[in-house]
């Protein structure tokens, strides 16, 4: 209560004197107003007649009791009974209401007139100041508050949104806890910006429509608030507009197939800290059209077969420290567009998938698929670019863990820094990363950087016809590390351990390997028909051979080391067949030792060239050239039976048990040695059988023994300075 100063006036010849006070009440925005009233020193009595005007600190209008602005005396009064000089009366009741953000001025004043006959009226002096005290806390000067207990300016809050809008110097409506149900979305104007904002926990202020959608978005902020509805966030059809929530819920009931937040106009919307929470079977964020959206610290989840996200036809989404999940669906879904998605530090529960031609980078994020999915991250047809930087892709139960297929070429797949691991399987096994192109390797290509595949069950990757270039990556499988048909196959400082072969390529596929270690449980390379080039590597298989090539195209290996390591197995280094090459193979300066029961080295057919190369047998030959149409010259090599037991020929000219052509060979400056310590006869040099005379020319070579009696020494013609004209060929 704040009394009123008295004062004196004159009215019809009378001197008065008023006393007042003042007391606001908030729920039905009207202003309690008391005094007293003298005249001549008496207590009046009777009607009185008044006017009533509120004012701010800088004698600004407010309000009038006839609904007149400016700060002037209003048109019309109000009748009020006064007896024995009191007077009591609602400002606000009766005559025009008072707006309730009136009350939140800082300051306030109530200018009053007085009149006994409503003709003549005097001004009482001074103004009495009204002092709010429930929303004192409140008193920006722009700021209305909606209580649904009554106790705020308004109990609706679209009511309160309108009046906010239609007030150029107010700007955010204050929502006290409590649930506030709609029948219609809450909508906000195209024009100024109205702030919503919840005055305690989300959960405790909670805005519900039971049959539609609860919001539809504009250009807005949002604080503190929970939303349900079918949808819970939608948007009108205008564009443009900048939405900006913090901190809200946004969730539909079970039984639901509408999306949480759905937006397919040309809007931005931004979330900061808030929850997307499908109860029912629709997706917990659905961008269509040319809507785009902003996220940071946000969780993402569909209970049923919705997905966590899906964005559709041109909209574009950038999403840092999310969670997304799904019950039974895939927690992100990115179709039919050309935009582009970014992601940082994200959780994806139940997988992605990629369709059309989409540009995505995800950056530290961990993806996780289970049952529900054929591969943690699916790209079909992703003719964009697609970034996968420092990420952690794991399938659980299922072994794919990312799955490219392209129809229409121009796919660009990056992974730097990534961990894929695909867990263990029940099922039938497939390939960690599947890679499948119908349109050729120029263009779809997939490029694998600093990173490891582990694959439990099945092969680490498996490409069709495309181009994966492998750099400073590791790759473990329980199958083939890489199964390759057609297209090309790059790897540099990589390591690939497999438990059958480590590089299985075959179809036309061509094989680059560089500075790189290849062990395979059975084979390191095994290539048929297709090429291959091997540089500064190490090539081991386990139980078979370190290479096997069945091919008419390029082979090259070049200061490396191929081995077969198996001694009970075949063991062999190299196995050739080069039947109908347009070049011949070469081997630069490389070691090939086969530790098992088969050759070293095994030619059948075709031509190649050795220089500067070692072949090392423990137990069996050194070389092995097989078919009549072998043609093999070897230049400053070393031959070499290593086990002092060994009988075998160092190098062997093969034949079957009724075949009389034998393979030829040019050896010059070369060692063949066979480190043999027993009595039993050994031949550096000879063939399969002793009855089939083969045929060798060799020119400055050192023989730890004899050739064999059948073989024939083709003469070489002795050119002047040292040089010779070999006659193998």
């Amino acid at each position: 209560m704040i009394p009123l100063r008295i004062v004196r006036m004159g009215v019809l010849g009378l001197l008065c004197g008023v006393g007042a006070v003042a007391v606001p009440t908030y729920g039905d925005a009207t202003l309690n107003y008391q005094g007293r009233v003298t005249a001549g020193g008496s207590n009046y009595s009777g009607m009185g007649y008044f006017k009533f005007r509120l004012l701010d600190g800088t004698g600004q209008g407010l309000w009038g009791n006839d609904g007149s602005g400016g700060s002037n005396e209003p048109a019309s009064s109000v009748a009020v009974e006064v007896n024995n000089g009191l007077f009591n009366v609602d400002l606000g009741a009766g005559m025009t209401a008072i707006p309730p953000p009136v009350f939140h001025r800082e300051e306030l004043f109530l200018r009053s007139w007085f009149s006994t006959d409503d003709v003549t009226f005097e001004q009482l002096s001074p103004d009495v100041e009204v002092r709010p005290v429930d929303y004192a806390a409140f008193n920006s000067g722009g700021t209305v508050v909606v209580d649904d207990d009554g106790d705020g300016d308004f109990n609706d809050i679209q009511a309160a949104i309108d009046y906010v809008a239609a007030n150029p110097d107010l700007e955010t409506v204050l929502v006290m806890p409590g649930l506030y149900q709609v029948t219609n979305a809450i909508s906000f104007p195209t024009g100024d910006e109205v702030r919503l904002i919840g005055m305690a926990d989300r959960a405790e202020v909670v805005v519900e429509n039971a049959s539609g959608a609860v919001l539809n978005a504009a250009s807005t902020v949002i604080r503190n608030m929970s939303f349900i509805g079918s949808p819970a966030l939608t948007d009108p059809p205008a564009a443009g507009y900048s939405l900006e929530a913090v901190n809200c819920t946004f969730r539909t009931p079970a039984g639901s197939t509408a999306a949480v937040v759905r937006l397919d106009s040309g809007g931005t919307a931004e979330f900061f800290y808030c929850r997307m929470e499908n109860d029912g079977d629709g997706e917990a964020v659905a961008l269509v059209g040319n809507a785009s959206a902003r996220m940071k610290h946000c969780i993402l989840s569909s209970q049923n077969s919705g997905a966590a996200l899906e964005v559709d036809s041109g909209a574009g989404i950038e999403m840092e420290s999310c969670t997304l999940s799904s019950g039974s669906g895939a927690a992100m879904v990115l179709v039919n567009s050309a935009g582009s998605a970014e992601f940082g530090t994200c959780r994806f529960l139940n997988g992605i998938v990629v369709e059309g031609p989409w540009s995505l980078t995800m950056r530290d994020c961990l993806i996780e698929g289970d049952t529900n999915d054929v591969a943690a991250v699916i790209l079909n047809d992703s003719v964009g670019q697609v970034v996968l930087d420092h990420c952690i892709i794991r399938h659980f139960d299922a072994p794919g863990v990312l799955a490219a297929v392209s129809s229409n070429g121009n796919a660009e797949v990056v992974l730097d820094y990534c961990w894929l691991e695909s867990m263990a399987d029940a099922g039938i096994p497939a390939a960690a990363v599947d890679l499948d192109s119908d349109a050729g390797p120029e263009a779809a290509s997939v490029i694998i950087r600093w990173s490891r595949i582990d694959a439990a069950t099945g092969n680490g990757i498996r490409m069709n016809d495309c181009s994966v270039e492998v750099i400073g990556s590791q790759i473990n499988s329980t199958g083939h590390g890489i199964e390759a048909s057609g297209g090309l196959l790059e790897l540099w400082s990589s390591m690939v351990e497999a438990e059958s072969n480590a590089i299985h390529a075959v179809s036309g596929c061509e094989v680059e390997v560089k500075y790189t270690f290849v062990e395979g449980g059975e084979r390191g390379i095994h290539l048929t028909d297709g090429a291959v080039l091997v540089e500064n590597s190490e090539l081991i298989g386990m139980r078979d051979c370190g290479m096997y090539l069945v091919t008419s195209g390029e082979v090259s290996v070049t200061r490396s080391t191929v081995a077969g390591s198996e001694e009970e197995g075949t063991g062999q280094a190299l196995y050739a067949a080069l039947e109908g090459g347009d070049s011949p193979g070469v081997l630069l300066h490389s070691m090939f030792v086969g530790e098992g029961g088969a050759p070293a080295f095994e030619m059948e057919g075709g031509t190649l060239f050795a220089v500067g190369s070692v072949f090392v047998s423990e137990t069996n030959r050194a070389v092995l050239l097989r078919s009549e149409t072998t043609r093999a010259a070897f230049d400053g090599c070393e031959f070499v039976n290593l086990s002092e037991d060994n009988t075998n020929l160092v190098v062997e000219l093969y034949c079957s048990a009724t075949d009389t052509n034998v393979s030829a060979a040019e050896i010059m400056n070369s060692v063949v040695r066979s480190l043999y310590a027993g009595t039993a006869e050994v031949f550096a040099v000879g063939t399969t059988r002793f009855d089939v005379t083969g045929e060798v020319s060799m020119v400055n070579c050192s023989l730890s023994h004899d050739l064999a009696q059948n073989i024939f020494m083709l003469p070489a013609s002795n050119l002047n300075y040292g040089c010779w004209i070999m006659s193998g060929f």
